[in-house]
């Protein structure tokens, strides 16, 4: 598994210790890249799981630039957040001014 994780490692790129957050009940491990200077902070990629093994996984999914489920889900919440403010300010258009988006109440 260490190859496998220091496979996807950029040059100068290091693994740093994982560690458990026992308040989200997830572990994580990032990698450093390398320091790009003075005042300048290196750059780090956070992976994330129930235990070591899929942080591990998430980080070397990460790092090869392929989607984890926390992307796609923060996207897919997006979508729902905004058909539902669509739909509650067409109500509160509807109700206050019988307007809806685009026509009046009598169809026009």
């Amino acid at each position: 598994m260490s190859q496998r994780l220091h496979e996807p490692l950029p040059a100068r790129w290091t693994v740093v210790l994982g560690s458990y957050n026992p308040g989200d009940r997830r572990w994580s491990i990032s990698a450093v890249g390398p320091h790009p200077g003075r005042g300048e902070l290196s750059v780090y990629v956070t992976g994330f799981g129930a235990d070591e093994l899929e942080a591990v996984r998430d980080l070397d999914a990460r790092l090869r630039g392929e989607r984890s489920e926390g992307p796609r889900k923060l996207d897919e919440l997006r979508v729902r957040l905004r058909c539902a403010y669509l739909d509650g300010a067409e109500t509160w258009a509807q109700q206050n001014s019988g307007v809806l988006f685009g026509r009046t109440s009598s169809g026009v």
